[in-house]
C-alpha cells in the first residue's frame, strides 16, 4: 500500500522541479499526462507521483494567472 508524502516532501519535490523553469515544468506535466514516465518522480509510487503533480499544477496556475494579469 502506498503511503502519502508529507506536505514538506511534496513541496521539496515541486520546488526542485520548478527551479527548471516554466517551460520544463509544463513539458514534464504534458509528458505525464501522455503516459510518459518522468525520471524526476519515477521512483515514487503512483499516489506519491500524483501528489507532486497536483502541487506542480497548482504552482503553474499561479504563474499562469500572474502572466495573464501582467498583459
Amino acid at each position: 500500500m502506498s503511503e502519502q508524502l508529507s506536505d514538506k516532501v511534496i513541496h521539496a519535490y515541486a520546488e526542485k522541479i520548478a527551479l527548471r523553469g516554466c517551460a520544463d515544468v509544463n513539458r514534464l506535466l504534458e509528458d505525464v499526462e501522455n503516459g510518459i514516465q518522468v525520471p524526476e518522480i519515477a521512483h515514487l509510487e503512483k499516489l506519491q507521483q500524483q501528489q507532486v503533480l497536483v502541487e506542480l499544477k497548482a504552482v503553474m496556475e499561479v504563474y499562469d494567472r500572474c502572466d495573464t494579469d501582467q498583459e
